[in-house]
């Protein structure tokens, strides 16, 4: 049922030939083989994140397990349900008085599958600026 719902919000996005194009230049600022896109989709939004925790704990037995802030007005949550088979990625935003969370992610997996921790993550030692050369990020093994 999430998956529909999720093939639904995207089938009804409206696209244009602009939108969604890849490999735009990079200005640089980017490692070879890396470049901005647009992508023009709907989210699932409700104004409020008790609002739409409250939706995904009805609908999908999901509660929230990690969170943390983006900024001072922006953090993200995600929700998994209990046999971790199924897992949202919302983004909670106050600014202005005005409150609102949006799924930008959703999806099933196998159980145990839909959230998995690194238990043993390597940390990158510091560089100085001059030493960090482009692309030196962790390896990402999956």
């Amino acid at each position: 049922m999430k998956a529909l719902l999720l093939t639904a919000a995207l089938t009804l996005a409206t696209t244009s030939p602009a939108q969604g194009q890849s490999g735009a230049p990079s200005d640089g600022r980017l490692p070879e083989g890396m470049y901005t896109t647009q992508a023009m989709f709907h989210l699932m939004c409700a104004d409020g994140i008790q609002r739409l925790s409250d939706w995904l704990t009805n609908r999908f037995l999901e509660t929230p397990v990690v969170m943390g802030d983006l900024s001072a007005t922006s953090r993200y949550v995600i929700f998994t349900n209990a046999d971790n088979s199924s897992i949202s990625i919302v983004v909670h935003k106050i600014s202005g008085g005005f409150e609102e969370a949006c799924i930008i992610w959703a999806g099933t997996a196998l159980p145990g599958g839909g959230f998995i921790l690194n238990e043993s993550p390597v940390w990158p030692e510091p560089k100085k600026e001059e030493e960090k050369p482009k692309g030196s990020g962790p390896e990402i093994q999956s």
